[in-house]
């Protein structure tokens, strides 16, 4: 069963240490195949595929420096099986 339609927002000015704790969380939410995301009002429960997208964007003016970052997955989306694997015969 799926869940509803839903989207999670958070914006927040953090320092150097901060930023990068959020990031490794983050990173082992990725690894351990569940994310969640949460504060005062709202929560929102992500299960990372195998195949992720990965977007990096960077940018520079001369009064703001700007990193995007984009990950995206598709759920469920085929499963890569053993039998798909590509043969060539000489």
């Amino acid at each position: 069963m799926r869940e509803d339609n839903k989207t999670f927002s958070h914006i927040s000015m953090q320092d150097n240490e901060s930023l990068k704790e959020i990031l490794e969380s983050i990173a082992k939410s990725i690894k351990k195949g569940k994310m969640v995301f949460s504060d005062d009002e709202d929560e929102i429960i992500l299960h990372p595929e195998k195949l992720i997208r990965f977007k990096l964007k960077a940018s520079k003016s001369d009064t703001k420096h700007q990193v995007n970052l984009k990950i995206s997955w598709d759920v469920d989306s085929v499963k890569i099986q053993k039998s798909d694997t590509l043969k060539i015969q000489n």
